[in-house]
Parts: C-alpha cells; structure tokens; sequence
C-alpha cells in the first residue's frame, strides 16, 4: 500500500478481495461453524463448488498462500510479494516438514480459488472509474475545490458506481447529511470550523499522534522554501484492517477466526466507502 500510494478506498478494495481468499478456501474444506457462505450471499460472487483439489492438501499453507497471490495480481506493485512467497513455501518445507506434493496441490488449488476471485473483481466497476470525466468543482459557496499547497484534484469522485459486496445499492444506508456552509458567525458551520483551527493550533503530542494514525493521505506534500516535493506516508491506508490484526492477536484468537475478521472487516469497510462517496457526490 506505501509502494503505491494508496487512498482509503482502494486500499479498502484490496483488502476486501484478498481477505476473501483465505476465507473462501477454509469455509470450501473446513465447514468452521461461524463461517457464512459467499455464493448467494456477496452480489454476484462466484460458485467455487466445483474447485477442490485433487489431493490432500495443507489448508493454513493454502489459505495463506493464497493471500500474497491475491495481492500480487491485485496491486500494482504485487511483484513485491513474490519474495514472501517463496520465503512462505520454504518455511512450509523446512520448518513444517510439509512434504512437496502436499505444497504443489495446496498451490494449485489456491491458484484456482485466486484466479477465479480475480476474474470476480475484475467486474467491479473498478476498472472503468480511470475512463470517466474528472470531477469538475462547483460554484456554489461551500463547493469542494482544491485547496493549497497542491491543489490535488478530487479523490475518486465516482466510486459510488462500484459493484458492493452486501449493499443492496450504494445509497442503501445513509449518513447524516452534512452541516450546512455559512459563513455567519452563529452557525452550527462557522462553529465547528473555528474549533478546528483552533484547536490545530494548540495541538497535544498525543493529538499529533492520533491524527498522524488516522491520516489515510498516502503522499504529503513537502514545502522548503520555494521547493515542493512529495513522500510517501510511512503508515499506509486501511488502518482498519491493521486494527484488526491487533484485536485479532490480543484476543489470541484461532488462525480460522483471525481470517474471518478480516475478511468480515474487508467487505465492511469496502462497501462503507461506496456508501459515503454516493451520499457525497449527491
């Protein structure tokens, strides 16, 4: 994601996607009692049935197998993960003793899971967003426009067209409208604008900290002078999923029961920000 530079909401596809790997794979040949299936369930998922594989196989070494393949078809700098993969296959001989016939059938039916799941995301919508016209700003006072000092353009202004996961539609939950602009000094607007500035002034080293974690901008914009130059965030988007990981670990929880949160937090989160953009845009 830091490689990137990826926003909240692709970082959210992502991790959707590939958390739905390993998900699928154990719910496929484990059956684990909490796990819901996918097919019927997830708008348009595909029927994995008849994907099984021919031999025995290792389901942790599939499920995370899976995972790094998901991620190396998915994004764009996934050749990166070839590495942890292979590192993942020796540690499955080596320290595993998990024997090599074991391993090819694992890959091969994780690559069947992941190739169907690929095609499955292909058909989100996602693809033709980088076709369609630029958010052009509006006129009205309280419009969106781009702000100094990089007057980046509008982020992802039409992801509300993608395909969700469990939504019925895109504006099937919606949140609370937003406070209307005014410039009057007794407005509810005017009064939650100025608590923000100044509060940005006076800021606490642990607000620092807080607003550091939450910041989802992969690239800050650097000015020295006249010289403006940009970096990568060092904590990449889709702190959710992190979190995640942590309460995950905290609470010690099975490596069946670790994959279903994530997967759960995936699709939640994916379909959240399509639910946000839409009400947005309107």
């Amino acid at each position: 994601m830091v490689e990137d530079v990826t926003g909240p909401c692709a970082a959210a596809r992502y991790y959707a996607y590939a958390g739905l790997a390993p998900y699928a794979i154990l719910l496929q040949q484990a059956k684990p009692k909490k796990y819901s299936e996918l097919y019927g369930r997830l708008k348009a998922f595909p029927d994995l049935s008849s994907v099984k594989p021919a031999k025995e196989i290792d389901l942790n070494f599939a499920a995370l197998y899976a995972l790094l393949r998901m991620g190396e078809e998915l994004l764009p700098s996934g050749f990166t993960l070839e590495k942890p993969r292979n590192e993942l296959i020796n540690e499955a001989k080596l320290k595993y003793r998990i024997s090599d016939e074991t391993i090819r059938e694992s890959r091969a039916y994780a690559d069947s899971i992941v190739k169907r799941l690929v095609r499955y995301a292909a058909k989100d919508g996602y693809v033709k967003t980088s076709g369609y016209l630029r958010y052009t700003p509006g006129k009205k006072p309280g419009s969106w426009k781009p702000t100094p000092p990089a007057y980046t353009e509008a982020y992802e202004p039409h992801w509300r067209t993608l395909r969700p996961f469990l939504l019925g539609s895109a504006d099937q939950f919606k949140p609370l409208p937003e406070v209307p602009y005014s410039t009057e000094k007794d407005s509810k607007f005017f009064s939650l604008t100025k608590e923000v500035y100044d509060t940005v002034k006076v800021l606490t080293k642990e607000q620092m900290h807080i607003a550091n974690f939450w910041d989802c901008n992969p690239f800050f914009l650097n000015q020295k002078g006249h010289i403006s130059f940009g970096t990568k965030k060092i904590s990449p988007g889709g702190h959710w999923i992190g979190i995640t990981g942590l309460a995950c670990q905290q609470k010690k929880l099975s490596f069946e029961e670790t994959v279903r949160w994530h997967a759960l937090v995936g699709i939640t989160m994916a379909d959240a920000f399509i639910s946000c953009w839409d009400e947005i845009q309107k």
